[in-house]
């Protein structure tokens, strides 16, 4: 149980890492655009009169920062779906490894109860003898005992 507690773990870990990873490239990409647009308001309406090339300027770092973050989100992508693969073979060879270890264990367990049961059968075989023949000594011993009594009222009479 704790190897399949620790697969669901580092999924639950992977896809947070991965949600998160996301949702902060979308919030990044969401805040850049959101400036330009406003910065055109801006020029339009005069209150923030701004000169073309610093305008192009700054439309041409946020597209190169966008493309960064982009570059940057896929390739944080990329490496978590490798490590969760990597992890998931990893984990997936440890439960087989466990499963057959639990296995082998299980079936010494059993040959030793076999073995235990087939002594213990031979050990009341054993027993079963000996108290025949100790009856048959007993009742040779009896059977002495009465005929010498029986010689001796033989005798006596």
């Amino acid at each position: 149980m704790g190897v399949l507690q620790s697969v669901g773990q580092a999924a639950g870990d992977l896809a947070s890492n991965i949600a998160d990873t996301a949702a902060s490239a979308v919030k990044t990409s969401a805040q850049q655009i959101a400036k330009t647009p406003l910065d055109i308001l801006e020029e339009l309406l005069g209150s923030a009169p701004a000169s073309d090339s610093s305008s192009e300027k700054k439309s041409s770092e946020e597209q190169g920062q966008s493309q960064a973050n982009m570059q940057a989100v896929q390739q944080k992508m990329k490496d978590d779906e490798e490590f969760q693969k990597t992890e998931h073979v990893r984990l997936l060879k440890q439960v087989n490894d466990q499963s057959q270890a639990y296995y082998e264990q299980k079936k010494q367990v059993e040959a030793q109860k076999k073995a235990q049961v087939v002594q213990q059968e031979q050990q009341k075989r054993f027993e079963i003898e000996q108290i025949k023949k100790s009856k048959k000594e007993q009742m040779a011993v009896q059977m002495a005992k009465d005929s010498a009594n029986a010689e001796k009222r033989v005798g006596a009479g």
